[in-house]
């Protein structure tokens, strides 16, 4: 402490607490984890319109439609 015109003033380090530091291989890591959710989701996708060829028919005629639509605009 330290008295200045008669006033405590109490001097104290203050001291930041340490962000945590995201690392190279936390972006890697969780970018290698979502590849992996997505290949998976598309691979699961892919076999269940191979097994239902309605589905996959109407699913790709509806892709064509869009893709003719965005196009005219």
């Amino acid at each position: 402490m330290a008295l200045k015109n008669g006033i405590k003033i109490i001097i104290q380090d203050v001291t930041e607490p340490e962000t945590e530091k995201e690392g190279c291989l936390t972006k890697i890591g969780s970018f290698i984890v979502a590849m992996v959710v997505i290949i998976g989701l598309l691979t699961l996708l892919f076999k269940f319109l191979m097994n239902h060829p309605l589905v996959l028919i109407i699913t790709i005629v509806a892709i064509v439609f869009f893709i003719v639509q965005a196009s005219k605009k």
